[in-house]
């Protein structure tokens, strides 16, 4: 597979300096999809114009289409193209309406803010409905870029005319400092890596591998096959050591269950910063190093100064006090260094000495929001001397190494690797088991992806 991400990675910063039309139809060559064939149009009454006569737009369509602040045609793709990856040398400026074998790119304008999938998903189904032939479009707005395709069928009672079903979507890519996952997408999305996988040869092809690309079935059942074989891993991790859960949770359904909160936790907060509620910088592997102070694989600074901080002191945390005074802070010491007016407080931040500068972690996390819903509360109940009452340390939110978890960097940025969960799956007999040589690596990069 070519790999494509660096190229991709340019071509979205240029949307910083380029005029939106230009970066767009950069970005297309990037991945694979060029062409001359194009026609003057740079806003939606130009568009209306050309395709629109016969008035096919609803009053509701076209006031959708409306809230754009441009609409540009880049240019049309057809199966001639595809197949001989050449220019055309027929009529190169201008595009036929009457052919179906073809594809047409799209670019439109947005006002800066965050828009849902249903809205951009009518916004494409707009464009698209006057079309004799499928259309792509790539939104911008803000410091963002989303790309649409519609799926179409014909129509059995109208051979001239197309069924717009579902929209996929790759949402909210980021000009500057993409995720992963979205450089991932679009480095699958080039002509080059899904020719190699599909064989494109016309139009219908290419739909089709986009599609499969980006099916949501195959795409779930592929991460939760991930997610079980990470769990696996884990388990085997704990059993040879690696991880030492806190010290009341010994025995195999607890160990499970710790491991299991663990994964709730973590993908909830995935979603949250999709979301853009948590900065990216808390799962990013080259911030992270300029953060903490160690960062090797089998350091635990990664879960203790950030997840559980996260988890503990910050989600479950409110922001400010009924004066308005911040509350989310780092757990006090004494003159000698001990913890001890802190004890069995477990909603302030602890790990201090884990930063190169303690300072920027109170910046970093000051607008993540207080989330009262008990999923980030600390299980840790602390011997209290005036009740009497033994230590139930469940997640091992400590200082203190006896009382302490250790999760390694590795278990969450580790590369891939082959382990043998056979036994895990029951097919230990069997010879050819996918499961003797499981492909396993980090959590956040299974997240990533």
């Amino acid at each position: 597979m070519t790999d494509l991400r660096q190229p991709i990675s340019a071509a979205l910063q240029d949307f910083e300096t380029y005029p939106f039309p230009e970066a767009a139809t950069r970005l297309f060559g990037t991945l694979g999809y060029k062409s001359d064939r194009t026609l003057p149009i740079a806003s939606v009454a130009d568009f209306c114009r050309e395709w629109d006569q016969g008035h096919i737009l609803t009053p509701r369509e076209r006031q959708a289409l409306d809230q754009l602040t441009s609409l540009h045609f880049l240019f049309q793709l057809t199966d001639t193209e595809l197949t001989l990856q050449r220019d055309l040398l027929d009529q190169g400026n201008a595009v036929d309406n009457t052919r179906i074998h073809s594809y047409l790119f799209f670019a439109a304008e947005l006002p800066a803010g965050q828009y849902t999938r249903t809205f951009l998903s009518g916004i494409a189904r707009a464009i698209n409905k006057p079309l004799a032939m499928p259309a792509l479009v790539l939104f911008r707005h803000g410091d963002s870029v989303s790309l649409a395709i519609i799926h179409r069928r014909l129509n059995k009672r109208q051979a001239d005319r197309d069924v717009l079903e579902k929209a996929t979507l790759i949402k909210d890519v980021r000009f500057i400092d993409p995720i992963r996952a979205h450089l991932e997408i679009l480095n699958d999305f080039g002509f080059a890596n899904l020719d190699e996988d599909y064989s494109i040869h016309n139009f219908v092809s290419l739909h089709n591998a986009w599609q499969k690309r980006l099916d949501t079935f195959a795409l779930n059942e592929r991460f939760y096959r991930e997610i079980a074989d990470w769990y696996f891993w884990a388990q085997h991790l704990i059993a040879g050591g690696k991880i030492v859960p806190p010290p009341q949770v010994d025995t195999d359904p607890e160990r499970s269950l710790f491991l299991i909160r663990m994964l709730t936790r973590l993908i909830f907060c995935w979603f949250l910063q999709e979301k853009r509620l948590l900065p990216g910088d808390l799962f990013r592997e080259h911030r992270l190093k300029a953060l903490l102070k160690d960062f090797g694989p089998d350091d635990p600074s990664f879960y203790r100064a950030i997840l559980q901080n996260l988890f503990f002191a910050t989600l479950n945390q409110p922001q400010q006090d009924e004066q308005g005074n911040p509350i989310r802070e780092f757990r006090e010491r004494t003159a000698s260094g001990r913890f001890d007016p802190n004890r069995g407080i477990t909603n302030l931040w602890r790990y201090k000495d884990y930063f190169k500068d303690s300072s920027v972690w109170p910046t970093l996390t000051a607008a993540i929001p207080f989330l009262n819903g008990g999923l980030f509360d600390c299980l840790d109940r602390k011997y209290q001397k005036a009740e009497n009452t033994p230590n139930v340390l469940l997640d091992g939110f400590s200082d203190n190494p006896a009382e302490s978890t250790h999760l390694p960097n590795d278990l969450f940025f580790g590369p891939e690797r082959n382990v043998d969960l056979s036994t895990d799956y029951g097919e230990q007999d069997k010879r050819t088991a996918r499961s003797k040589k499981a492909k396993v690596r980090g959590l956040i990069h299974i997240l990533s992806r």
